[in-house]
């Protein structure tokens, strides 16, 4: 026999009754076919999309290459459905198996393809090995020729994935238990990456053949398995790029220190750093690689530069696969030369207009869907990290005006939304507000980092994967001082940062109304003749005066006191004066935080002032 003959056979069996009754297996007229195959040479990787016919795969009649309604591309797809178990057991295992063995590496040894799974599931909460995880799909592999099979990965079936579950238990038929007849679609596919060394029955250099196994029992069947784009130690990944991007420059050291981690499992080939000045001409330097060098620094030093010049660099590798990666992907790093500006005593914007006193890459002044005003961004969603250590990363945006701490407002009032990562009950990626005395040399926090667990819709935001809108703007007002890093009289450069590491991200940070020791305003204009404060404001000494003066006379005028979290604190009913009226409130064991003062006149209109009070 030689590779690609046929043994076709069935079996038939006759009773000893008259009438010689007799039975054929699988029919009367059909054959089971055996396929004689011979392995082909060993090869140290193995890729093919299925656009084109192959001779490379045997097995079962129930596996084709082909081209199902509603898909463009052809893959490995079982029958759909597929048939239930009619084996040893009820049980049946249908085998498409590459003829080609693979000769595994010592890294990167990534058997890699794109599939759909709708297969009857286990039992909720039974895993691969009980007696009630049902049908199943697998991927094995064989160093002895096929004789034996070991895992590459565990077997699993459509609850791998919850758009698989969802689409199995989308339609059944009428059967008894019912059978699923949804069917797969190309929206389905997903990637599944297998380590080949991962279980330890397989070590470097060992020659493995592989192969797909679906097993199926004989009660609710399926759609079936589709399997495309398979990758075998096919480095088709570009070379993993760390670096801590610059965010600005100052005139006193006009050096770029660009440092650099740079890894492949191929090998690192080439290295490159562009830039550019004010847009100009781009600049190439290239680094020589070093074989098992792994970290590199190019400094860039420049002449003539000017304040509000603007730097801009990328970072670009190939590997000896011809892969390539760029940091950042499609844009280069920013980094303006800075000159901060003399101190000033507050800060407020609300940054409705075009706005320059800001610096810092991954944030901006916009306003995106879902808003209704201008606001500083993060982008969104943020980036995973990439920076030196252990991969994370920090986004800042920094103000360019010092401010010099107050001794009688050392406030800072903003409202913000932070979608960001969490995990349990504590931060991980984290949102915090710094401040730097020296020049931006050092940074400390002005309060605790957080995310997106301190506030509940946020959180709730965050675990649907939802995008930010105005309406989960919260208020955080921050003492400057209460972290006993700062004192009045300082000097102090603003940032705000977002920590990133490089596992999971989320919708980003987003900060608006922004007042450093500048006035706590009114939300609204006067009204009606009317005329509203509030004092002292911020209130240190446990109470505060509610002043009203006005031109006429209005009865049963109502005041309402409000905490940030929307719970009336206090109501009362008073009557305005055409000269002067006062209420006082002692707020002494109220919580510190924000407040909103309204009045409401008695044909319904109303007027909002906004007060902090502080233990301090």
């Amino acid at each position: 026999m030689q590779n690609g003959d046929q043994v076709k056979y069935r079996i038939r069996a006759k009773d000893n009754s008259v009438a010689q009754n007799e039975a054929s297996k699988p029919s009367a007229s059909g054959f089971y076919i055996l396929n004689v195959v011979s392995l082909a040479a060993t090869q140290d990787s193995y890729i093919n999309d299925f656009n084109t016919t192959t001779t490379d795969f045997f097995g079962d009649n129930l596996y084709s290459i082909t081209t199902p309604t509603g898909f463009a591309n052809g893959a490995i797809h079982t029958s759909h459905p597929y048939p239930a178990g009619t084996g040893t057991g009820f049980i049946s295992n249908f085998i498409y198996q590459l003829r080609i063995p693979i000769r595994l590496k010592g890294t990167d040894a990534t058997l890699k393809f794109d599939e759909i799974v709708l297969v009857e599931p286990g039992e909720t909460g039974s895993v691969f090995g009980d007696d009630d995880f049902w049908d199943y799909v697998i991927v094995e592999g064989s160093k002895d020729g096929g004789l034996t099979w070991k895992p590459l990965v565990d077997g699993y079936d459509s609850r791998a994935e919850s758009v698989w579950l969802a689409k199995f238990n989308s339609s059944t038929d009428t059967s008894t238990p019912p059978n699923s007849n949804a069917a797969g679609d190309p929206t389905l596919y997903r990637t599944r990456t297998i380590n080949m060394l991962a279980k330890g029955d397989f070590v470097a250099d060992d020659e493995v053949v592989i192969r797909f196994r679906l097993n199926t029992d004989q009660l609710v069947v399926g759609w079936g398995w589709a399997i495309d784009n398979l990758k075998i130690q096919i480095d088709d990944v570009p070379p993993t790029l760390l670096h801590n991007h610059i965010d600005y420059l100052q005139l006193s050291s006009p050096t770029l220190p660009i440092s650099i981690n740079v890894v492949d499992a191929s090998g690192v080939d080439k290295l490159f750093v562009d830039y550019k000045v004010n847009n100009g001409a781009l600049t190439t330097e290239e680094l020589p690689v070093t074989e098992d060098i792994n970290q590199y620094t190019l400094s860039i030093t420049f002449s003539g530069l000017t304040a509000n010049d603007l730097i801009e660099y990328r970072i670009r590798t190939t590997d000896k696969a011809g892969n390539e990666g760029i940091l950042p992907l499609t844009t280069f790093f920013q980094v303006p030369v800075i000159a901060f500006a003399a101190p000033v005593a507050q800060y407020v914007a609300d940054f409705n207009s075009a706005n320059t006193d800001f610096f810092g890459n991954f944030f901006s002044v916009a306003q995106p869907t879902g808003f209704t005003s201008g606001a500083i961004h993060s982008t969104h969603p943020y980036p995973n990290g990439f920076g030196l250590t252990n991969s994370t990363s920090s986004y800042t945006y920094t103000l360019k005006k010092p401010i010099t701490i107050s001794a009688t407002n050392p406030y800072m009032l903003f409202d913000e939304v932070a979608i960001v990562e969490y995990t349990g009950n504590t931060v991980k990626d984290y949102v915090v507000v710094e401040g730097s005395k020296d020049n931006g040399a050092t940074w400390q926090n002005f309060i605790a980092p957080y995310s997106a667990l301190s506030n509940s819709a946020w959180r709730s935001a965050f675990d649907a994967g939802s995008n930010g809108n105005s309406g989960l703007f919260r208020s955080r007002l921050i003492n400057l001082t209460t972290s006993g890093q700062f004192s009045a009289g300082d000097n102090v450069i603003f940032r705000f940062r977002l920590f990133a590491d490089n596992e999971k991200n989320g919708w980003g940070w987003t900060i608006d109304n922004l007042s450093i020791q500048g006035p706590v305003t009114g939300i609204e204009p006067e009204l009606r003749g009317i005329s509203l404060s509030v004092y002292p404001n911020p209130s240190t000494v446990g109470k505060i005066t509610i002043e009203l003066s006005g031109n006429e006379s209005i009865e049963n005028a109502g005041i309402q006191i409000i905490n940030a979290q929307g719970r009336t604190i206090t109501k009362d009913q008073i009557s305005v004066s055409q000269e002067i009226t006062r209420v006082e409130y002692s707020i002494g064991d109220w919580a510190d935080g924000i407040y909103f003062l309204r009045l409401t006149l008695n044909d319904g209109t109303s007027v909002t002032r906004k007060f902090i009070k502080s233990a301090q």
